[in-house]
């Protein structure tokens, strides 16, 4: 029954073939089928040449600042419970260069947005906490517009009214830098939240 829905987020997936960049807002009480609809989409899509990237917002870290893109990259690295640092970030330089040879240069933004002990492999990064975080979005955002230079993305943002604050603010300037890239951002949440993209 959510035909219609289905039809206007594919819509938009088509559009950004043209290069300019989309955002869906997929609002709904719970349990109402929003994250239904993202899979929906994921599978009508599927023989599209694309990237997905999917964060899950989690009520149990609204607190935790980058939560949901701290676990996507463990989850894309393969991080394993026991690995050692210098495992860790062998696994993240390899996932980095698949990306791109600039995004490389990111490493030492990205380990310590993990928490990985770097033991010196990187110059240490000596930056006030706000300018840290300005460059791990501005990491962030380029690693995703180097990928949409070789494919479309799809990036799911789900549960979104358990968004932290980090997260958040990295979604409002994403969502200024993917206006002329073939990038779809669908943010699925409840209606309690009332966040600034609604403006």
């Amino acid at each position: 029954g959510r035909q219609n829905e289905l039809h206007q987020l594919y819509g938009l997936w088509k559009r950004i073939k043209g290069g300019k960049g989309q955002v869906a807002l997929l609002c709904g009480e719970a349990g109402i089928g929003k994250s239904r609809i993202s899979k929906t989409l994921l599978v009508r899509i599927i023989d599209d040449a694309h990237v997905t990237i999917r964060l899950q917002c989690s009520p149990y870290h609204t607190n935790s600042p980058f939560y949901p893109i701290i676990s996507q990259h463990e989850h894309a690295a393969h991080f394993q419970p026991l690995d050692p640092p210098e495992v860790k970030l062998e696994k993240l330089e390899a996932l980095l260069s698949q990306i791109g040879s600039e995004i490389v240069a990111d490493a030492p933004l990205y380990a310590a947005l993990l928490s990985i002990p770097t033991d010196g492999r990187y110059p240490a990064l000596e930056l006030t906490p706000r300018r840290q975080k300005d460059l791990t979005i501005e990491a962030l955002t380029r690693q995703v517009l180097t990928l949409a230079r070789t494919k479309p993305v799809l990036f799911v943002i789900e549960d979104a009214h358990w968004i932290d604050p980090s997260t958040l603010e990295a979604t409002n300037r994403f969502i200024e830098a993917i206006r002329t890239a073939p990038v779809f951002l669908l943010i699925t949440f409840r209606t309690e939240l009332f966040p600034p993209w609604l403006d």
